[in-house]
């Protein structure tokens, strides 16, 4: 089971599905880092990713 420590990866494929992003779009924003609006979308969608994935181990580690 992950640890609250260890460092959780967020997939491109995973931000594009939140966002309705095709895979490409999200890729290319992401290794682009432009439009910066698009870019900062994105860099938002997956820290929230992130902060949820931590939550959920979090709550199974309590189990």
């Amino acid at each position: 089971m992950a640890t609250p420590n260890e460092k959780i990866k967020i997939k491109v494929s995973e931000v594009a599905a939140v966002l309705g992003w095709s895979y490409t779009t999200a890729k290319s924003i992401k290794d682009r880092q432009s439009p910066k609006d698009r870019y900062q979308v994105y860099l938002e969608c997956e820290q929230k990713l992130i902060d949820a994935k931590e939550q959920i181990n979090i709550e199974l580690s309590k189990h």
